[in-house]
């Protein structure tokens, strides 16, 4: 079992009081209780928000929630590097 972050939208992006979409404050407060919580419970943790953080403009369009290609690439090498160990050690046990 892994956790990944939920990742961030973009900054300008508009952030709805509707309750259909989450604000930055929510997502980085849900992220900060939830690595806590798999901390303690020695979770693997694959921050794919850390990983758009690194390159929003190239990874989230402006004013938009969702990744792009690029971002879904990235996101997608994250996870595979995260689960890479586990499937090379099931490779070689018995």
């Amino acid at each position: 079992m892994a956790w990944a972050t939920t990742t961030p939208i973009h900054p300008p992006a508009l952030e709805r009081e509707d309750g259909w979409s989450w604000r930055s404050d929510e997502i980085d407060r849900y992220n900060a209780a939830a690595l806590e919580l798999m901390t303690k419970c020695e979770v693997p943790v694959n921050d794919l928000n850390a990983v758009v953080r690194s390159d929003i403009d190239r990874y989230l369009p402006r004013g938009d929630h969702h990744i792009n290609a690029a971002g879904t690439t990235a996101c997608a090498e994250a996870v595979v590097e995260a689960i890479r160990p586990y499937l090379d050690a099931s490779r070689n046990s018995p």
